[in-house]
């Protein structure tokens, strides 16, 4: 049986930021990366990029 998971609030704080952001430059982007730790069920912001090109974002990104 599954189990929902609690959102931290500076999630929401910057998800609500994010969101609303307007891109500078269309070969830009803004990413934000969340993570769950598994073992509170957390959701919790791991990383964000503001105006960071696909080809860096990549780089970023483990795997």
């Amino acid at each position: 049986m599954s189990q929902p998971c609690n959102i931290d609030s500076s999630v929401l704080e910057s998800f609500k930021k994010f969101r609303f952001k307007k891109l500078q430059d269309d070969t830009k982007l803004d990413c934000l990366i969340l993570k769950i730790v598994a073992d509170k069920l957390l959701v919790v912001k791991d990383s964000e990029f503001d105006g960071i090109s696909l080809d860096d974002l990549k780089e970023e990104l483990p795997g």
